[in-house]
């Protein structure tokens, strides 16, 4: 089982113990061009690049001003809580897709509050498409015949 969420605070229970560097990780397992491609196929902004910068690694966008200068931006500090809640999701789905044993279900919590509805069903075919059992919690205003 994986439980995560991507709340202020984007933590994770079960199936591995410790602390990862989401970046450092995607980076380690060559799987950078595979997040661009993850992020480009959401019709989200996919150009970014990544540097080693005091042992860590960084993700940035990169991006052309009217002067034709490359300047760059930390990606993390400037992308959408949905984007950041991308790159979570996409560090998850490469582990289950090149573990031996992946997780046998995933619970996501507060789905809907970091997905607009293209999104979200974005999402909901790509952990489809690795045959992950996915559970998703959501808020909803409705509370019936309350009185």
């Amino acid at each position: 089982m994986l439980f995560f969420r991507n709340l202020d605070d984007r933590k994770y229970v079960g199936y591995e113990i410790g602390v990862l560097q989401l970046f450092d990780e995607i980076v380690k397992k060559n799987h950078f061009d595979d997040f661009k491609s993850f992020l480009a196929d959401a019709d989200v902004p996919s150009n970014i690049i990544f540097t080693k910068m005091n042992n860590q690694t960084q993700f940035f966008f990169k991006y052309e001003t009217e002067q034709n200068n490359e300047s760059l931006i930390d990606f993390f500090t400037n992308c959408s809580t949905g984007m950041k809640s991308l790159s979570v999701l996409f560090f998850w789905l490469q582990n289950a897709m090149f573990n031996e044993k992946p997780p046998s279900f995933i619970f996501i919590d507060e789905f809907d509050a970091f997905y607009h509805q293209h999104l979200s069903e974005y999402v909901v075919n790509e952990i489809k498409k690795n045959k992950l059992l996915p559970i998703y919690s959501y808020y909803t205003r409705y509370r019936g015949n309350v009185k």
